[in-house]
């Protein structure tokens, strides 16, 4: 049997507070301590180099430029375009501008051809110019002197017939023996002619343009003028390696007193050296740098001029440059070693003769078809 009374509650439980769940760790409050001494002067105010409206200043997006507005204009605007008819804008036959407006239209139209001759013919170093032929047969772009080559040539005239081909080639003939005529400066006269031809003796050999980076003769073998001169014809560079680091370097001969040079320049003028032999020495170290004809696609050639240039036998010979070296000079640690080299001279090799056959090669005349057949007819009489 149940007694009365009040139920029996149940014991209160502690309920857990965001806050105390949020509260950190540590519960110590950190005071941090600053023992460099305050500063001695109030803060100044430093200027700004920059533009202050950089960060705002509107640019024009693609999108913006590239947009095409609508032309909105009212029915009655009486604005004189016709979009509808194109025959409204077809000349009718005789028509002509009243006289005003024919001085104002050609006025303007020679401002334009003014304005686009100068803008075809403005001076551009790096860029190769085109030339320009428009509907009133000027030309533009080419410059003064192509003009007045062209101005020059401009009565020479194709031929068909054997004939007339002839003529022509007889009067270029005259024409080139006429005083030569500066393109640009007519009041320049010559003062010397020479007929410019290969240098057939010296065509097998390559020739090569050396600079040096300072005099290649030391301050203790100068001896004068002349001197010097015998002393640097006789100069040779010798392709050396170094074992211990592997480095390339050239070695620069001198022969070892003036009459060893002196000696030597009789003996190759007069092609009697033969047998003898010639002491060289040491004088200088080079580093080198060498730039090829090939790998810089350029044409460079080495003129010699024998006469002066009034006689018939004054010529001008011309020569290929195969290449282009650079010399340094090579500084070493400590004294630089002296060697003394024995020079003698030797036969062409084979490999060499046949090198310079095929150079000489490139100096043979084209024969045509027609040249061949002349030869066998000849041949065969």
């Amino acid at each position: 049997m149940a007694s009365g009374g009040p139920p029996p509650q149940r014991p209160p439980t502690k309920k857990s507070s965001s806050k105390e769940d949020n509260l950190p760790q540590l519960v110590t409050s950190v005071h941090f301590n600053n023992k460099l001494p305050s500063i001695p002067f109030p803060p100044k105010f430093l200027p700004f180099p920059f533009d202050a409206t950089r960060f705002i200043r509107h640019k024009d997006t693609s999108l913006e430029r590239n947009y095409k507005f609508k032309l909105l204009f009212p029915n009655n605007g009486a604005i004189p375009v016709e979009l509808v008819d194109p025959s409204a804008y077809v000349t009718p036959v005789g028509a002509r501008l009243d006289a005003q407006d024919e001085d104002l239209a050609r006025a303007a139209s020679s401002h334009q051809e003014e304005q686009r001759k100068q803008l075809i013919e403005s001076t551009m170093p790096w860029l190769c110019k085109t030339e320009y032929t428009g509907s009133d047969v000027r030309r533009y772009g080419m410059g003064g002197v192509d003009n007045k080559v062209k101005a020059d040539d401009a009565d020479v005239t194709h031929a068909d017939d054997r004939e007339s081909q002839v003529a022509l080639i007889e009067a270029s003939f005259a024409k080139a023996k006429r005083a030569p005529r500066h393109p640009t400066k007519p009041d320049l006269t010559p003062v010397e002619i020479y007929p410019l031809l290969p240098d057939t003796k010296m065509w097998v050999y390559k020739f090569a343009q050396v600079t040096f980076d300072n005099k290649p003769l030391p301050p203790t073998r100068r001896t004068g003028a002349e001197n010097d001169v015998t002393q640097l014809e006789e100069a040779l560079l010798v392709n050396q390696l170094e074992k211990e680091t592997g480095e390339d370097f050239l070695s620069y001969y001198l022969p070892r007193d003036l009459e060893t040079a002196q000696r030597r320049k009789r003996a190759r003028l007069d092609k009697s050296i033969g047998d003898e032999t010639f002491d060289y020495e040491k004088t200088r170290e080079y580093r080198w740098e060498v730039r090829n004809r090939e790998d810089n696609n350029e044409d460079a050639y080495v003129i010699t001029l024998s006469g002066d240039g009034k006689d018939k036998g004054s010529l001008a010979s011309y020569n290929e440059l195969a290449q282009r070296i650079r010399l340094t000079v090579r500084r070493r640690e400590g004294a630089q070693s002296s060697a003394v080299l024995r020079v003698a001279h030797r036969d062409w090799l084979e490999a060499e003769i046949a090198d310079q056959d095929t150079r000489l090669e490139a100096l043979a005349p084209i024969e045509d078809d027609a040249t061949k057949g002349d030869a066998g007819a000849a041949e065969a009489d």
